[in-house]
């Protein structure tokens, strides 16, 4: 049904609230009917109501514009619906691309290695993300320890540990490069177990004891990675690259060494002379 919102001759209102077929836009301005032209809306009115009224090209836009009205609403609707069904499904059948877990231990993107450069940075990368996670981890073994001398270990690592970041500042400076970008997975695994005799209850000294062998998986796959990395700076010709990782390697082994002396000397004696 249509109203018109003025009479044609008078620019009288005919009738409040009005919906305009040509359009599909309502009217807002609230009117009032006057008695001298209801009439002529309600015939109006039917002659728009007939059969050939309502397939005429004004009625078929306004039926239009209200599917398109229909369809803006119900249409989230049905996406929500269809998209529930598409979780269970996957919960379901375990889809091994959406629901599979992750390998902690493998890389979001493939390592993509076209040349030794790429490896030698690769492995600096890796290097320098270990550092940094051992830089978080020390202070909670220094504070777990009880010996004394384990805690002074520790903490002269510390120290060192940041030394060697800023190291791998200088050499990613000179190569000019981001030394972001490589997640050490490796380090991470060594960190989780080292928490784990962290936290371990019983004898203070017996933890010590796995509080040193922790550690010292730490050194050796630093010292591991420093070597390898030294290796190939040699043989990309970088002699002053190759230098500095050679004194970090170094003391990485000084380190072990310390927390071997430490472990045969005290840790270990006084762990086994308190065992019951």
């Amino acid at each position: 049904m249509i109203f018109y919102d003025q009479d044609p001759q008078g620019g009288t209102p005919l009738a409040g609230r009005y919906f305009n077929t040509y359009s599909t836009r309502r009217l807002q301005r609230p009117t009032v009917i006057f008695p001298q032209h209801a009439s002529e809306g309600l015939q109006r009115n039917k002659e728009l109501s007939s059969p050939e009224a309502l397939w005429s090209v004004p009625n078929l836009c306004g039926f239009s514009g209200l599917c398109g009205l229909a369809i803006k609403i119900f249409l989230p609707a049905v996406v929500e619906i269809l998209s529930g069904f598409k979780r269970r499904i996957l919960k379901r059948t375990g889809n091994r691309r959406a629901g599979a877990q992750r390998n902690p231990f493998m890389r979001l993107t493939s390592l993509k290695l076209e040349s030794v450069e790429d490896l030698f940075l690769a492995e600096l990368r890796d290097l320098y993300d270990a550092e940094n996670q051992l830089i978080k981890a020390l202070p909670k073994l220094a504070e777990a320890a009880s010996a004394p001398a384990l805690k002074l270990a520790f903490s002269q690592h510390l120290e060192e540990t940041k030394g060697h970041v800023g190291r791998l500042d200088r050499v990613f400076r000179e190569l000019d490069v981001k030394p972001s970008g490589e997640t050490c997975e490796a380090m991470k695994g060594l960190v989780k177990e080292s928490e784990e005799f962290i936290q371990a209850k019983g004898e203070p000294l017996v933890r010590d004891a796995g509080l040193i062998g922790a550690a010292q998986r730490v050194e050796h796959y630093e010292m591991a990675g420093y070597g390898t990395a030294r290796t190939l700076a040699k043989r990309l010709g970088f002699q002053d690259i190759a230098t500095t990782l050679q004194k970090t390697l170094e003391e990485e082994g000084e380190a072990d060494r310390k927390l071997t002396a430490v472990a045969e000397n005290e840790v270990n004696v006084r762990a086994t002379a308190s065992a019951p």
